[in-house]
């Protein structure tokens, strides 16, 4: 499943509960990706898939912390 922003107009306790809901519903057979421009939100996600624009065109940058 791919979720596409709109965690930039949460108030704290809606994204924190949004965060939670996503970090339960991932696990077994499932793969939940997020797009999103939150910092807020990149902060918690464990593992990433960065795409940055470049000049000759985008760069990905794959990120497990």
């Amino acid at each position: 499943m791919f979720i596409d922003e709109g965690f930039g107009s949460l108030d704290p306790e809606a994204l924190e509960n949004a965060i939670r809901t996503l970090a339960e519903m991932t696990g077994k057979d499932r793969t939940i990706g997020i797009i999103t421009h939150v910092s807020e939100l990149q902060e918690r996600i464990s593992q990433q898939i960065q795409v940055k624009k470049g000049h000759a065109g985008s760069n990905i940058t794959i990120v497990e912390a």
